[in-house]
């Protein structure tokens, strides 16, 4: 019985456990099946990163009060579900690195760094942002807020052309299979 094997010249080949009984499921098709699902979530990460900022820049004509308790609201909801959003790509991403050859490896891996950068940047900027603004008491938020605020979508608007390129990297790779 054959067994799959990875090589650093070509990824993963020989045959792999099917769906099927009997039927051997071919690294192409996980790697087609990995691909897919990761220029998928880094589209959808980007997507929503897109019309979050989209959004905040529209909400900058609301009265402190007014966007201090909108932008808690959305932070509550965006605290739970980001973290799986962004892991998941650049798990994805990671794992086309190895998984591919070629310039889809490259693009892969191209893909893949700047998914890391929009993790870094929302970590090390934007969610300590967003943290000091949830202390905050809409109505009673420092003078600063709206420094605050434009600092945050300043970074926000980084990210998401980051995470753009990051989509845009994966899915020539993808085309590139």
């Amino acid at each position: 019985m054959n067994s799959a094997h990875w090589s650093a010249d070509k990824g993963m080949s020989g045959p792999l456990k099917s769906t099927r009984e009997g039927e051997p499921m071919s690294s192409v098709t996980v790697l087609h099946a990995v691909a897919i699902f990761s220029v998928f979530a880094v589209g959808l990460i980007a997507g929503q990163m897109l019309a979050i900022g989209i959004a905040n820049y529209a909400a900058r004509g609301l009265p402190e009060t007014s966007w201090t308790l909108r932008f808690q609201s959305e932070n509550d909801l965006f605290t739970k579900t980001m973290p799986p959003f962004l892991i998941a790509p650049a798990i994805g991403l990671v794992t086309l690195f190895f998984l591919a050859h070629d310039d889809a490896r490259g693009m892969f891996a191209a893909a893949a760094v700047l998914i890391l950068i929009v993790l870094a940047i929302t970590m090390a900027i934007n969610v300590p942002i967003n943290r000091q603004v949830k202390s905050w008491t809409s109505g009673a938020a420092p003078s600063t807020w709206m420094f605050t605020r434009d600092r945050w979508l300043r970074f926000h608007l980084v990210r998401t052309v980051v995470g753009l390129m990051s989509f845009a990297i994966a899915a020539i790779g993808l085309a590139s299979l």
